[in-house]
């Protein structure tokens, strides 16, 4: 049964309803596209990139600083 059959089943006093219900879950549907691209931001996104960044320069600095024992002058 085709889309356009089962619209000419739908009684008239229902096709308020059907559009209700359509524009509904269109905005669900851009809500949750929303949250996905915002979700997609904060794991793969620039803000992932800079956390790498800034966790490898200070393993850099780490390496440079001298350890505490060598500080002691004998």
């Amino acid at each position: 049964m085709t889309f356009e059959d089962q619209a000419q089943q739908i009684p008239p006093d229902d096709i308020a309803k059907v559009l209700r219900e359509n524009a509904e879950l269109q905005a669900q549907v851009a809500s949750i596209k929303s949250q996905l691209d915002w979700f997609k931001r904060q794991l793969f996104g620039r803000k992932s990139e800079k956390l790498t960044e800034l966790d490898t320069s200070i393993h850099a600095t780490e390496r440079k600083r001298p350890k505490a024992h060598q500080m002691i002058v004998a």
